[in-house]
């Protein structure tokens, strides 16, 4: 077993490790010959609450910009699903026509195995349906 290994499987030892090593040497800074062990002990609990404080409010900090991030990226796919839906709308016959486009580039590509007379079926199809759906809104 490796040290990564090792460490990775133990996590919680290490993390106690780490805090106990952490308020050995706050309590290494605080001692003074004259101060008395609860004067220690008060100024290694401020040292503590400082420093546990700063964490949480740097934790507290990117979470909050990271929410914010994927609120505004999720705002953003909204307005773009509400423009598409909008053009799906009004150019019914755009969107067959892009369907058909995309149909055809997977198939001349290989990503989707289509013989000829698949194609033209889809395409027929696609056309007549965004055809027929622009008829009856009156865009066609």
């Amino acid at each position: 077993m490796n040290v990564l290994e090792l460490l990775t499987s133990n996590w919680l030892a290490v993390l106690g490790g780490f805090a106990a090593l952490v308020l050995i040497g706050f309590a290494w800074a605080e001692y003074e010959d004259e101060k008395t062990a609860s004067e220690v002990g008060a100024g290694v609990g401020a040292r503590s609450k400082r420093a546990i404080g700063g964490g949480v409010g740097f934790l507290s900090a990117l979470t909050v910009g990271v929410l914010g991030g994927l609120y505004e990226a999720g705002m953003s796919l909204g307005d773009l699903g509400a423009a598409l839906g909008d053009l799906f709308v009004n150019a019914p016959e755009l969107i067959s026509g892009i369907i058909v486009g995309v149909v055809g580039t997977a198939g001349l590509s290989g990503v989707v195995p289509l013989s000829t007379i698949q194609f033209v079926g889809i395409a027929i199809v696609a056309l007549g349906i965004g055809g027929i759906v622009g008829l009856r809104r009156g865009t066609f």
